[in-house]
């Protein structure tokens, strides 16, 4: 990349990023990500370079040059500059920038959903908690925070419009990548990852949770919540209690209680019933655990009677599904056993339907998550209620 289109100044680097865009020469992601972090680029240039970077690299790879930079400070700083960044207050509005400005840049109509993101979301967001969670060294924290707690209800928004529009859940999630040749090439991606998803960002909810050093933030985050994200909350908490796709540590923290969230140096507040309602709600829906045996740690938590009520309900829906799953089986002679260990194929299309009855549908899904249904050859089912 010619150096002028990196080192432009304020609104110069943002008709740099639009050439760029135009030209159809490759892009080197690094001068990207740092050209968009400098503090001298403009609001408008940040943006520009970043919906570049996303384009042209793709949401995963993005996502992997912006975790870098921000493990690495070093590459935040202009070359030559003889400014300190030093500053605990200048690392937490550079941080902050970062965040705001990835999160104007994601819509449905760039984000590529596949299992990459998952892993490159799980690596941006523990960078990005570095520099919230460890006041003793950033002292300035709090906004930092709130655009973390923002970027993660903005991609919950958009995994579950993705979830929820009919013809998109009906076949599979449709995404656009940006070719070299400068065309546009649509590709697929099968549901299931959105679960993958969905439990990395409950993930990263209940990880802020446990640190009772921004427990604070996440409280005044909550308060200032518009309606509309209030009730991304509750989306979320249906969409998860139906993916029943929980990452391990989080099966371990509903059946052991190892993560103690209520520990006193937390100090969890009522304005934080939320976020924890979308962890118990996502965990309390899993296959082995019924309302009876729910771990007595959710009547310890600050969370409302109508979310217990709730959890119970799931529960229970739960156990009558299985039972319908079961009843399916009976009629078609198969046969219903425990967890299967063979791969399933999960390439785009290749779900299909192994029985039916009434407004109950079963579906492929994943090994080890559900129970099985053995018609010819094993296969791993789930049960949908439609």
């Amino acid at each position: 990349m010619p150096a002028h289109f990196s080192y432009g100044e304020g609104d110069q680097r943002y008709y740099a990023a639009i050439a760029w865009e135009r030209s159809g020469y490759d892009l080197v992601p690094e001068v990207a990500a740092r050209t968009a972090l400098l503090e001298e680029t403009s609001d408008k240039a940040r943006r520009a370079w970043l919906r570049l970077l996303i384009l042209r690299c793709g949401v995963c790879d993005a996502l992997r040059t912006l975790t870098s930079a921000t493990e690495d400070l070093s590459w935040l700083l202009f070359p030559g500059s003889s400014r300190s960044f030093d500053s605990p207050r200048e690392r937490s509005r550079r941080v902050s920038l970062l965040l705001k400005a990835f999160r104007a840049e994601l819509n449905a109509d760039v984000i590529e959903v596949d299992d990459g993101i998952v892993d490159a979301l799980s690596g941006f967001v523990s960078a990005a908690f570095a520099y919230v969670s460890r006041p003793e060294r950033y002292t300035d924290a709090a906004k930092p925070a709130e655009e973390f707690v923002s970027l993660l209800l903005h991609l919950i928004r958009l995994k579950f419009r993705l979830l929820t529009d009919p013809a998109v859940y009906a076949t599979a999630v449709k995404t656009r990548r940006w070719l070299p040749d400068g065309g546009w090439r649509r590709i697929t991606s099968s549901s299931p990852v959105l679960g993958r998803l969905r439990g990395t960002l409950i993930e990263g909810l209940v990880l802020l949770l446990k640190q009772g050093k921004v427990s604070r933030e996440l409280a005044e985050v909550h308060e200032q919540l518009s309606p509309t994200q209030r009730d991304a909350n509750k989306e979320l908490a249906v969409v998860a209690a139906q993916e029943r796709d929980l990452a391990p540590d989080m099966r371990t923290w509903l059946e052991t209680g190892e993560y103690d969230i209520k520990d006193d140096e937390v100090g969890l507040s009522e304005s934080d019933d939320t976020a924890i309602a979308i962890a118990l709600l996502a965990a309390s829906d899993l296959p082995d655990i019924d309302a009876s045996s729910l771990p007595d740690m959710i009547n310890e938590r600050s969370v409302r009677p109508e979310t217990i009520a709730g959890i119970r309900t799931l529960a229970m829906r739960s156990a009558e599904l299985k039972s319908q799953v079961q009843s399916i089986a009976k009629r078609r002679s198969l046969s219903i056993f425990g967890e299967v260990n063979e791969e399933v194929d999960f390439s785009p299309y290749a779900h299909r339907n192994v029985g039916k009855a009434g407004s109950l549908r079963v579906k492929i899904i994943k090994p080890g998550v559900e129970a099985a249904v053995r018609r010819g050859s094993r296969v791993v089912v789930r049960a949908i209620v439609e």
